[in-house]
């Protein structure tokens, strides 16, 4: 199930916003947002882009019971509770669309609740002794909020995308390397070094993550 639902998940928000932009031409990449796709104010067709992320939201939560029913630890259950939570917040961005009150939050909250996830199955992996995969996974957690303080993005559109590439990047590792099923060789003898790489890698995306979240909602 969480397999099958990946490889949706990394194929489906790419062809929603293609049928969306097909709808709306108008829509420029480096002056809107995506979830001007789902404003009633800027489309007539907001309810395909609005009814899309629910049927997304739906296809994550799929992925995360994957996640939680093949864990190899309660890390990983913990990592596949966060992507739930994230389609959780993706639903409510279709509901609280362009123009409500709590849109930007509901926005702000899904990437970093995605980017949570994300760091959690890195840690998940350096529990099950994979210290390969915890370091990419914590890497691609620390690009998401390290990209949007150091690079001027033209839009938010791009600023999405931008995370959501990340998320695919995840997804994809996810997919190939599968490190819910992979047997790994565990090496005591390394285990003070891979905890101070962990951990130091741990430390900067949180903290990362704290200064972006504040400036956010500042």
């Amino acid at each position: 199930m969480g397999r099958y639902s990946s490889w949706a998940l990394l194929i489906s928000p790419w062809v929603l916003f293609l049928i969306c932009y097909l709808l709306t031409p108008k829509w420029v990449l480096t002056k809107n947002a995506l979830s001007d796709f789902g404003s009633p104010e800027f489309t007539k067709y907001y309810l395909v882009y609005n009814v899309g992320l629910g049927i997304l939201a739906i296809i994550i939560w799929l992925m995360s019971l994957g996640i939680v029913a093949s864990a190899r630890n309660k890390v990983q259950v913990f990592g596949g509770a966060f992507w739930f939570v994230a389609g959780i917040f993706l639903a409510l961005i279709g509901y609280y669309h362009e123009g409500t009150y709590p849109h930007v939050f509901v926005s702000t909250w899904f990437f970093v609740q995605g980017a949570l996830a994300i760091s959690i199955m890195g840690i998940g992996s350096y529990a099950d002794h994979d210290l390969k995969a915890s370091v990419l996974q914590l890497i691609i957690a620390i690009l998401m909020p390290l990209g949007v303080m150091l690079v001027r993005f033209p839009s938010a559109a791009t600023v999405e995308i931008y995370e959501i590439a990340l998320m695919d990047a995840w997804l994809i590792f996810f997919l190939l390397y599968n490190p819910l099923k992979r047997e790994v060789k565990r090496e005591v003898s390394h285990y003070k070094r891979d905890a101070i790489v962990v951990g130091t890698l741990a430390t900067i995306f949180y903290m990362l993550g704290a200064i972006v979240i504040a400036f956010a909602f500042k």
